[in-house]
């Protein structure tokens, strides 16, 4: 089956076309496009597929805040974002969003141990919870709750807390960034601007 995947942050879109057969995929197009120079993600997949002479059967799309109910609202971005109505204007019959690290912890089993790189050695815990951080625009998290063969994911918009400053040099950069933005969030300070 041929499906459309994307990645949809507050910085960039990320689309791909891939091929899907007896659980191997293979990535046949992919394309980044800045996001914020679109009016929506319907005219970045409009334009990305213009050249596509196959049908695709279905697409999925990680997005950068949360989602409910099939609906999302990209954090960084003033889109809005809609399963049905998003179906209707690319013309695929099922399209599916998910938060983007929800997305990022359901490809963990996938990942091959020559792709991940050991920040800090240690034995991990069997059965234990797994949290996923992620520095970008925004600061994204998950956390993968394993349940035997299935995972168990809960998405989190954590990166939006206020931080908790321990030390008065932390002190002086709440008050540093509440001057600036009303609030001194981990996400402000861990991502995209911050860093």
């Amino acid at each position: 089956m041929r499906l459309l995947a994307g990645d949809i942050g507050g910085t960039k879109t990320a689309l791909a076309i891939v091929e899907a057969h007896d659980h191997r995929i293979s990535v046949v197009r992919m394309k980044r496009f800045p996001s914020g120079a679109y009016a929506g993600l319907s005219e970045i997949v409009e334009e990305f597929l213009a050249s596509e002479k196959l049908r695709l059967g279905a697409a999925a799309f990680g997005v950068a805040g949360p989602v409910r109910a099939g609906r999302a609202k990209v954090t960084k971005l003033p889109w809005r974002l809609d399963e049905r109505r998003l179906a209707r204007a690319i013309g695929i019959p099922r399209v599916r969003l998910v938060n983007d690290f929800v997305a990022a912890a359901l490809g963990l089993r996938y990942v091959r141990p020559g792709h991940l790189a050991t920040l800090c050695r240690g034995r991990a815990e069997v059965g234990a919870p797994i949290g996923i951080l992620g520095a970008g625009t925004g600061l994204g998290q998950a956390v993968v709750l394993r349940r035997g063969k299935t995972d168990e994911i809960v998405a989190s918009e954590g990166g939006h807390v206020d931080f908790g400053p321990r030390r008065p040099v932390e002190d002086r950069l709440v008050l540093f960034l509440r001057e600036r933005f009303a609030r001194a969030t981990r996400d402000r300070i861990l991502s995209g601007s911050g860093l």
